[in-house]
C-alpha cells in the first residue's frame, strides 16, 4: 500500500471515528459564525429557558432551538422554536407589520 493510500485510508478511520464530535464542533462552529452565540452562552440559555421557547414556551422536539439575535446590532435575544423563528425572521423583525398581523387576526378570528 503506497504512502498515500495508508494517509488516506488512516484519515478516512480517524474521521469515521470522531463523527460525532465533529458534528458538535461543525455545530457550534457555525452558531458561533451566525449568531455569536458560543456553545457556553448557548448551553447557559438553554437551561435559563427550561429548553424550551422564549416566545411560545414549546419544546421543539425536530430541531435543537435556534440562537435568535438582532440582525443589526447582533444583541442576543434567546432561543426559539423553528416555528418562531421563522415567523419573526417572515415580518422581519418589523414590529409594526406584527401588530398589524395581529389586528388582522383579532378582526378576522
Amino acid at each position: 500500500m503506497a504512502v498515500s493510500e495508508r494517509k488516506r485510508e488512516y484519515m478516512r478511520r480517524y474521521w469515521q471515528k470522531h463523527k460525532v464530535r465533529r458534528k458538535a464542533q461543525s455545530v457550534a462552529a457555525s452558531r458561533l459564525k451566525r449568531t455569536g452565540y458560543t456553545q457556553a452562552e448557548y448551553d447557559a440559555a438553554l437551561i435559563v429557558q427550561h429548553g424550551v421557547c422564549k416566545l411560545c414556551g414549546n419544546p421543539d422536539p425536530n430541531k435543537a432551538l435556534a440562537a435568535d439575535h438582532n440582525h443589526t446590532t447582533g444583541a442576543k435575544r434567546g432561543l426559539l422554536c423553528q416555528t418562531c423563528n421563522i415567523g419573526l425572521g417572515s415580518f422581519k423583525d418589523n414590529t409594526r407589520l406584527l401588530e398589524l398581523a395581529i389586528k388582522y387576526l383579532q378582526e378576522n378570528g
